[in-house]
């Protein structure tokens, strides 16, 4: 929790207190030392309050590498996480969108404390070669990947599911048929329509892990997403098809009403609660703190090129418009 202006300037009277021989009752009211007419300066207050932002920062990342190296110690997939996020057990998942396919950014983004990280196929200029390494640089902290496919169709699974992501986000699901077809793409026959290479990729550690075929369907995060006026509409029954884990609701036009929105989100939340703990349909969404308020489970906070966009801008804003000479903390 912040805390406030009055017990930063406490903190800092007292510190500065104890260092003197003679211990001189602070004035509170005045943000004074007693005689000494001393005034805490709005740079050592920003100063401290800095100090409390960067402790707030690293308090996070090591929540979240915790929970990431918990679910690895455990072999806990992705979806079993979800499931407790849904029994109210814990924060909901945050997670960013890698839009730029770099290895380097979805490295940052796993030490940042993302807890996920969705490689986008469907914005993103990036097919399967681009992904991979993106994977590669994720796994090696422990930080699980869900990969967005560029439409959804059987082939596009079957290239994605090989290459091993914990879950599959299928864009444009805007019927119950549609998602029932997304499920079919995530599993082997007769269940599904998914060809059986398992022997040779990446997935099944090219062929080593002799329990994949028992674990993969049920481990694998299945999520639809809806982006069209249609689909809303239709929400209740796309999230009542057995085996999709996952509603992801947007991102929407400019055109599609907030009314409609909003009783969509009643909907899948009506239905989770109607099946009981440990039971889907969850629901996601792209927003920040206002969607985990609405009670979302999963969240996608922002891109990668967002961000970086953001901190040019921010950068480049500050230097132009200073004349004192001040620097930017880059670290």
């Amino acid at each position: 929790m912040e805390r406030s202006r009055l017990e930063l300037e406490r903190e800092i009277l007292e510190t500065e207190s104890s260092r003197r021989p003679v211990w001189v009752k602070p004035n509170w009211s005045k943000g004074m030392i007693g005689r000494s007419s001393f005034r805490i300066s709005e740079e050592r207050i920003s100063a401290r309050e800095g100090v409390e932002k960067r402790r707030r920062r690293k308090t996070a990342r090591q929540s979240a590498r915790r929970r990431r190296e918990t679910m690895a110690a455990e072999s806990k997939s992705l979806k079993a996480c979800l499931t407790s996020v849904g029994n109210r057990e814990q924060e909901p998942l945050y997670g960013l969108f890698l839009a730029t396919f770099s290895p380097t950014m979805a490295e940052i983004a796993a030490h940042s404390g993302y807890d996920f990280a969705v490689i986008d196929m469907l914005y993103g200029y990036g097919d399967i070669p681009h992904v991979l390494p993106c994977l590669h640089a994720l796994s090696a902290t422990h930080t699980p990947s869900l990969i967005r496919l560029p439409e959804s169709s059987a082939v596009w699974a079957k290239k994605a599911l090989d290459i091993g992501p914990a879950g599959l986000i299928f864009p444009g699901i805007n019927s119950p048929k549609s998602a029932q077809d997304a499920v079919s793409y995530c599993a082997y026959p007769p269940k599904g329509v998914r060809g059986a290479a398992h022997p040779a990729v990446r997935a099944s550690n090219y062929g080593l892990d002799q329990n994949y075929l028992s674990k993969c369907e049920h481990d694998l995060l299945i999520i639809c997403q809806i982006d069209s006026e249609v689909g809303l509409e239709s929400v209740k029954d796309i999230a009542a098809v057995d085996g999709v884990d996952c509603v992801m609701l947007g991102p929407l036009g400019p055109g599609l009403s907030p009314d409609k929105l909003r009783m969509a989100e009643d909907a899948v939340l009506e239905l989770k609660g109607s099946r009981g703990p440990g039971k889907g349909p969850h629901l996601a969404g792209c927003g920040g703190v206002e969607l985990k308020k609405l009670g979302y489970h999963l969240v996608c906070g922002s891109t990668d090129v967002t961000l970086f966009r953001d901190a040019a801008l921010a950068s480049v804003n500050s230097f132009k418009s200073s004349t004192s000479g001040s620097y930017i903390e880059c670290y």
